[in-house]
């Protein structure tokens, strides 16, 4: 009996994890930009400055007697084309999408989205790429468990890479592919949806 039940756990393919329960809470981003450079404040990493100009400080390394920065995103801010040094430019290489904002009691929290090349995700355009542990869908917004609402476009998207399985909520491995101003234009289902 012990070997009929594993035998058939085994054919019926892999299971996609829970995602992380829902929220009521509403974390809208106030500036969206894309990282042009990184900077230390106060001796850890946490200064970005912004193409629309802005300059954003996070506090994401332990800055002494500063709440730190909660991450909103299952993505964080990581440079996939080069090692871009403290006070570098990013130059050419692909850079980082930061939404941030800030809750009632003032602290400060963020989101990060990786920028793809031209070539996009799964054959698909795809400025940037950013993950949940929990997205839901609320008809014309994305909610994610932490809190993060971005918008979808009228046209958007699933995509799956195996057979269609159930569509929400998404999970950490499922890509979402927002556009400059954080409008989700598409996501896509893996298998393994961890």
């Amino acid at each position: 009996m012990v070997i009929a039940v594993a035998i058939l756990a085994t054919t019926c393919g892999p299971a996609r994890s829970d995602p992380a329960p829902p929220t009521d809470v509403v974390r809208l981003p106030e500036s969206i930009g894309v990282i042009t450079r990184w900077d230390y404040w106060d001796g850890v990493a946490g200064r970005y400055t912004l193409d629309t100009g802005g300059v954003v400080e996070l506090n994401i390394g332990g800055v002494k007697d500063r709440p730190l920065a909660q991450r909103l995103s299952a993505t964080d801010i990581y440079y996939p084309t080069r090692y871009v040094g403290a006070g570098e430019p990013v130059g050419d290489g692909l850079s980082v999408l930061l939404l941030v904002g800030s809750d009632p009691d003032g602290s400060t929290w963020y989101a990060a989205a990786q920028q793809h090349d031209e070539d996009g995700l799964w054959g698909r355009a795809c400025p940037f790429e950013i993950r949940g542990v929990g997205v839901y869908d609320g008809g014309h917004i994305l909610h994610f468990s932490t809190g993060l609402v971005l918008p979808k476009a009228d046209d958007f998207d699933l995509l799956f890479d195996y057979d269609r399985m159930e569509e929400f909520p998404l999970r950490g491995a499922d890509p979402i592919c927002i556009d400059r101003s954080g409008t989700a234009l598409w996501a896509g289902i893996t298998l393994q949806g961890h």
